[in-house]
Parts: C-alpha cells; structure tokens; sequence
C-alpha cells in the first residue's frame, strides 16, 4: 500500500485525543494535515489533545478540531463526518482507533458488555467508513485505517469479546479492501500486541492472572 501524502488534506480519526489516535493525529498534524480527532473523552481532555495536535502541525493554518462524538452513535458519525467531508474536503486518511477494551471470563461478560465491544471496535468502524466513502470515491483517492489488535488474529484466555470484535474488524476490512479497490481508494488494518496507553493501563487493574501471565510473554510497544 502507497503512503498516503496528507499535505493540505484532512485526516479523521476516532478515538483521536489518547492513545494511539492521539499518537497518530500528532504525526498527521506534522505532515500537513487538518485533523478531526473525535472521542467520548471528557471537554479538559479533548482539549489538552487539540492543543497537543496544534502544537505539532507544520503550519498554522491547519485546522484541528477535537468533537465529542461516540464511534459507536452511526446518526452522530454520519452528522459529524458528513459536515468534515463538505466543509474539509475529502480525506486523505481515516483511522478508527477507539476501542473497548477489558479482559474476563466469558461467562462473567454480560450481554451489554459484550454487544457494547462490537458496537464499537467493529460498528464503528463501519460508522465511519459508511460516512466517508462516498467523498473517497468520488475523489478517487484516500486511506481507511483500522486498529484491531494482535488479539484479532489469535484468541487468548480472557478476550472473548474483545478478540471476537477484532477478528470480525480484520474480516470487514479485507473484504472492504478488496470493493474499495477499483474505486482508487485503499483500506489497511494494523494488528498491534499490547500499547503503552491510558485504555491498557486501565485494563490491566482487572485483567484475570491467567491473562497478565500471557501477556507478559508478548511484552508492550
């Protein structure tokens, strides 16, 4: 896959303001790019993350904004994506970052958990890619990114719900990849072990003992 040039171009992102989002904003921000970093983080958070993507942009023309918008809401993505395409322009690049994490027993998961899980690492990337696809292939160009895991590639002890939402997110992509294709537009997904970020530090409080001996085996990025 090219790498995708995001000079003057805009970049969205889910998930956007911690983390690998914040991460990725950050480097988008550097190399030219207007950014639309949403997440459900709290008003002093998105904005500690707009001035840290501010500070990082090439020029200062560059527009970044950091809305509060639930990946998960399809009506608010769509609104939300929608308005960035016609006021933004197409985009050069879209990541879904944002993610449900945790790890337990299957059967201490409640339905709502579990569904919640899908809703989000999978659902929202669908969200996304239904909101910003017809601008993509109309400009016969850009990026769909998104972050599954190492753990949608091999299930483990305590990731029901989250290997099961990281496979599916594996599977959508390569088979938007490949209906993406002909229009010019490219579709990727990265399996990342374990990152150093606010979500796994959480996670980790509650992990079962069997979970933090597996891991550790894997190490953090």
């Amino acid at each position: 896959m090219h790498r995708p040039d995001l000079r003057g171009r805009p970049v969205f992102l889910s998930g956007g303001t911690s983390g690998i989002g914040l991460s990725l904003a950050r480097r988008a921000a550097a190399e030219g790019a207007s950014i639309l970093a949403f997440s459900v983080d709290d008003e002093a958070r998105r904005e500690e993350a707009r001035a840290a993507i501010e500070g990082a942009r090439a020029d200062p023309a560059q527009i970044v904004q950091t809305p509060h918008v639930d990946v998960g809401d399809a009506d608010a993505v769509a609104s939300c994506l929608g308005a960035a395409c016609r006021d933004l322009g197409a985009p050069a690049l879209v990541v879904h970052s944002a993610g449900i994490g945790g790890a337990a027993p299957f059967y201490t998961i409640s339905d709502a958990r579990f569904d919640a899980s899908m809703q989000v690492n999978l659902a929202g990337m669908r969200h996304m890619a239904a909101a910003c696809l017809p601008a993509m292939r109309a400009a016969g160009k850009g990026t769909i990114l998104g972050i599954s895991s190492f753990s949608g590639l091999v299930g483990s002890y305590g990731y029901t719900a989250y290997a099961a939402s990281k496979f599916a997110l594996v599977g959508f992509l390569d088979a938007l990849r490949a209906e993406c294709a002909p229009d010019g537009v490219a579709v990727a997904v990265a399996c990342p072990v374990q990152v150093d970020t606010p979500m796994l530090r959480q996670t980790n409080l509650t992990k079962p003992p069997e979970t933090l001996a597996l891991n550790a085996n894997v190490g953090v990025l």
